[in-house]
C-alpha cells in the first residue's frame, strides 16, 4: 500500500477518524486477466466497425435518392392533356418519394445532430464543502492505484457510478473522470460497505483502455437506440400526414417517409442487437474486474451482505419515492420531504423477511440468460467466496460521518430528483423536514425487535400474532396474571427455538404456494407461462395442483409447530397489559394510566387488522395472479387475450378495497402518518380507484398489501414493548407492595 501521510477526519459526533487506520491490511493490486484482454481486443475491433456500418447506411440512403431524383424525373415526354395530368400524378409520387429518402436520413441523423436531454437529478459537490469525503475518495484512489475523478457528483438513487465528465469528448483527456454517488448509499450503509461500493466504481476508472472502449460503444448504442425507439414530436408530425384527413399528396408522402424510415430502423435494430451482444461480452468482463477490486476491498465474508444490503435501497427506493408522491399529491398546499435518501435508508430498515426473499428471487429471474450486461450475483457472490480474501477496510461507523454536512449532501441530491420529477412545480411546493416525518417511526426498529424476543420467535407476515383481547379489562386480579406470564415465559423458552425454525420453513412453502397459483392464474388467462421469472421449472397444470398440495402439508405441520409457541405469546402479552388493570398498579407504575390508554388503542387496530386479513389476503392472492398475467404478456395481441382475465382480477381487487375501506374506517389510526390518515382504512387503502382503471387499482392493490403487513407488526411490536416494560418495571414487585402477589420474574 502506497506511504500516505496519515489524514484525520474530526467527526461532527467529537471524535477523530484516522483514514489511515481503516485500512488495518495493505492493498494486492488488480490485475487484468488475459480473457479480459482478450474481451476488449476483439470487441474493440468489432464495434469499431459499428458506426461505420451506421453511416454507410444514411450514405446508401443519400446516394439512393440523388440516383432516384436523377433517373426518375417524372416530365420527361409528357406533352398533352393526358400528359399533363400523368405529369401531375407523377410529380406528386416524384417528390413523395424524395421525401421518403429525405425523412429517412433525417431520422437517421437525428440522433446524431440532436443533443439529448440532460438529466438535473445530479447535483455538483465541491472539495470546499465536503473536505472529508474528497479526502476519503482520494485516500481510496491511492491504495487502488485508481485515476482520482475530477469530478463528484451526489443523486438520490440508490447506485453508484463511474463516468467520463463530457461524454465522447472526454475519452480523449486522460482522467478526466466523474464519480456519481447515489446518497441513500451513505445514509444506509457503514464505512466500510460505502468503501467497497465505491470501490467497485473506482476499479471502473482503472480500466482506461475499456471504459473508452465503452464509452464509444455506448454512444453508437444510443444513436441506434434513439433512431430506432425515441419518438417525439417529428414522429408524431409524421403520423398526423398519414391520417384520413390529411390532403392526399401530404398522406403518400407520409406513407414513404414511414416506410422508409421504418425500413431503415428494422436494419437499425438488428446492428443494436449485435452491439448489444458485444458490450454485454466486455461489460461482464468490467465488472469482474471492478468486483475483485470491492472483493479486496472489503474482503469475501462481507460482499454478500454487501449485495443483499444494495438490493434492500434498491427495493426501498421507489417505496421511497411512492411515499413522497403521495405526500405531494395529498397536501394542501402540496409538501415534499427534503430528505429522500434518508427516506430510502428507512424504507430498507422495515423491509420483511418475506420482501427480502422476494426481492432475491425477482434478482434471480431477472438475471438468467446468456447476453447480461452484468453476472448474475449468485456466481458474484460464490466468486468472493472463493476468492477467500480477507479485506482491507475495517469501520463499522455509518458511512453518513464521511461527509462534513450530510443532510446538506442529502438536500442536494433531493432537489435534482424533484426538479428532474415536477420541472418548475417543485418551486411552488413547500419543503418540509424528513426528520420530522421519520420521528414517528423512530422506535419501529426497537418494537420489531422486542416483539421476537418476548414472543420468542419472528412470526410470519401472513400468520402474525394477533393478541386475545380487543380491551383491557377493567379489573385483573394481579396474583393470577403474575403465575400466568411465569408459566407463559417458560413455554416460551421451550417452543420459541422450534417455532423460529419452522416460521422459515413456513415462509418458503407459502411463497412457492403462491407461485404455484400465479402460474395456475396465467394458464387460466390463456397465457404462456414464464416459469423462470416464478423461479420454478416449467410444470403441467396437473403438476402444479400436486406441488400446492404437497406445500399445503408442508405448511400445515410448519404450523403445527408454530402455533403453540404463537399461543404462548399471546397468553403472555394478554397477561401482561392486563396487569395494567389491577387496582392499585399506580403506586408502582405511576404513568399506567396513561399506558392503558395507549395500549387500548393499539388493541382496537389490532382487532380491526385481525378482522381485515381474511381480506387482505385475497387481495394478495388477486395481485398475484395479475403479476403472473401481466409477465407473460409480449404483444398487443396477448394482451387482448388477457384483458377478461385482468378485469376480473381488477374487479375483484377493487371490490376488496372497498370493503376494507368501509370495513376499517371506523377504526383509528394510532400513528403519525405522511399522508394525514386518521382510520386505518384511509392508511391502508388510500383512495379507492374507479371502475376498471387497472393500473390505479393494482397500485392501490399493491400498497395496501404492504402497508397491512407495515402497520400490523409496528402495532403489535409496540404492544410487545409496553408488555416488556410492564413486566421489567413490576421485576421484584411483592404482592403486598405491588397488588400483584409475585415477583414477575
Amino acid at each position: 500500500m502506497p506511504n500516505q501521510p496519515s489524514t484525520r477526519l474530526t467527526v461532527a459526533s467529537g471524535f477523530a477518524l484516522d483514514l489511515g487506520s481503516l485500512f488495518v491490511r495493505p492493498w494486492k493490486p488488480v490485475r487484468a486477466s488475459a480473457g479480459y484482454v482478450a474481451s476488449l481486443t476483439v470487441v474493440a475491433a468489432l464495434i469499431a466497425l459499428l458506426p461505420l456500418v451506421y453511416v454507410g447506411l444514411i450514405g446508401m440512403l443519400g446516394y439512393a435518392g440523388f440516383r432516384f431524383a436523377i433517373e426518375w424525373f417524372p416530365f420527361r415526354g409528357s406533352s398533352g392533356a393526358g400528359g399533363a395530368r400523368f405529369a401531375v400524378v407523377a410529380l406528386v409520387v416524384y417528390v413523395s418519394a424524395l421525401a421518403g429518402f429525405a425523412g429517412a436520413m433525417f431520422f437517421l441523423l437525428k440522433p446524431i445532430i440532436a443533443p439529448s436531454r440532460e438529466p438535473e437529478d445530479h447535483y455538483l459537490l465541491v472539495r470546499q464543502q465536503e473536505p472529508r469525503l474528497f479526502e476519503f475518495v482520494d485516500r481510496l484512489c491511492d491504495v487502488i492505484g485508481a485515476t482520482k475523478p475530477k469530478r463528484i457528483d451526489v443523486t438520490a438513487e440508490p447506485n453508484a457510478s463511474a463516468s467520463f465528465r463530457r461524454g465522447l469528448m472526454s475519452v480523449f483527456v486522460p482522467g478526466d473522470m466523474v464519480l456519481t454517488i447515489g446518497m441513500p448509499l451513505a445514509a444506509g450503509m457503514n464505512v466500510s460497505q460505502f468503501a467497497g461500493v465505491l470501490s467497485h466504481e473506482l476499479g471502473h476508472f482503472s480500466q482506461g483502455a475499456g471504459m473508452r472502449a465503452f464509452v464509444l460503444i455506448r454512444t453508437v448504442q444510443l444513436w441506434f437506440v434513439r433512431a430506432v425507439y425515441e419518438r417525439d414530436k417529428w414522429d408524431h408530425t409524421l403520423w398526423l400526414w398519414r391520417q384520413e384527413d390529411s390532403p392526399g399528396p401530404l398522406q403518400l408522402a407520409g406513407f414513404c417517409v414511414a416506410a422508409t424510415v421504418g425500413a431503415a430502423r428494422m436494419v437499425l435494430r438488428v446492428l443494436l442487437w449485435v452491439s448489444a451482444v458485444l458490450t454485454a461480452v466486455l461489460e461482464r468482463r468490467m465488472e469482474y474486474n471492478a468486483d475483485l477490486h470491492q472483493i479486496r476491498m472489503v474482503g469475501s465474508a462481507h460482499f454478500e451482505g454487501m449485495a443483499r444490503r444494495l438490493d434492500d435501497l434498491a427495493y426501498a427506493y421507489p417505496l421511497a419515492v411512492n411515499e413522497a408522491g403521495e405526500m405531494y399529491e395529498r397536501s394542501t398546499p402540496r409538501r415534499v420531504p427534503d430528505d429522500i435518501p434518508s427516506l430510502v435508508a428507512d424504507h430498507a430498515g422495515r423491509i420483511t423477511p418475506e420482501e427480502k426473499a422476494s426481492v432475491a428471487r425477482e434478482r434471480k429471474a431477472n438475471e438468467r440468460g446468456v447476453f447480461l450486461s452484468h453476472p448474475p450475483m449468485e456466481k458474484r457472490v460464490a466468486r468472493a467466496r472463493k476468492l477467500e480474501e480477507p479485506g482491507v477496510i475495517d469501520c463499522d461507523l455509518p458511512a453518513s460521518v464521511l461527509f462534513h454536512n450530510f443532510e446538506g449532501a442529502c438536500r442536494q441530491a433531493t432537489y435534482g430528483l424533484f426538479k428532474e420529477m415536477l420541472g418548475n412545480l417543485y418551486y411552488d411546493a413547500t419543503v418540509v423536514s424528513t426528520a420530522e416525518v421519520l420521528a414517528p417511526r423512530s422506535s419501529e426498529g426497537s418494537q420489531r425487535q422486542a416483539l421476537a424476543r418476548f414472543a420468542g420467535f419472528d412470526p410470519p407476515s401472513w400468520r402474525p400474532l394477533f393478541p386475545r383481547i380487543a380491551r383491557l379489562p377493567d379489573e385483573a386480579d394481579g396474583r393470577a396474571m403474575v403465575e400466568r406470564v411465569k408459566r407463559a415465559r417458560a413455554a416460551i423458552k421451550e417452543l420459541g427455538p422450534r417455532a423460529s425454525a419452522q416460521v422459515a420453513v413456513y415462509r418458503d412453502a407459502s411463497e412457492e404456494q403462491l407461485r404455484c397459483e400465479q402460474a395456475k392464474a396465467a394458464m387460466d388467462a390463456g397465457q404462456k407461462v414464464d416459469f423462470k421469472s416464478l423461479d420454478m421449472r416449467p410444470t403441467s397444470r396437473a403438476a402444479l395442483s400436486e406441488m400446492t398440495d404437497v406445500l399445503g402439508m408442508k405448511i400445515a405441520a410448519a404450523v403445527d409447530e408454530i402455533e403453540p409457541a404463537m399461543e404462548a405469546a399471546q397468553a403472555r402479552m394478554t397477561a401482561s397489559l392486563s396487569l395494567l388493570s389491577v387496582p392499585g398498579i399506580e403506586k408502582k407504575l405511576p404513568d399506567a394510566a396513561a399506558r392503558r390508554v395507549r395500549v387500548n388503542e393499539l388493541l382496537a387496530a389490532q382487532a380491526g387488522l385481525k378482522s381485515a386479513l381474511r381480506r387482505v389476503q385475497e387481495v394478495r392472492a388477486a395481485m398475484a395472479g395479475a403479476q403472473a398475467i401481466g409477465r407473460s404478456i409480449e404483444n398487443r395481441k396477448q394482451l387482448e387475450a388477457a384483458k377478461p382475465a385482468l378485469r376480473a382480477l381488477s374487479d375483484k381487487v377493487r371490490d376488496l378495497l372497498s370493503e376494507l375501506r368501509q370495513d376499517l374506517g371506523g377504526v383509528k389510526h394510532p400513528y403519525e402518518n405522511t399522508q394525514g390518515a386518521t382510520n386505518l382504512g384511509e392508511r391502508i387503502v388510500g383512495a379507492t380507484p374507479g371502475w376498471r382503471e387497472f393500473e390505479q387499482i393494482f397500485e392501490a392493490g399493491d400498497r395496501c398489501v404492504r402497508v397491512y403487513v407495515e402497520e400490523q407488526r409496528r402495532s403489535i411490536g409496540e404492544l410487545a414493548e409496553i408488555a416488556e416494560r410492564v413486566e421489567r418495571d413490576l421485576a421484584g414487585a411483592s404482592a403486598a407492595k405491588a397488588g400483584a402477589g409475585a415477583s414477575v420474574r
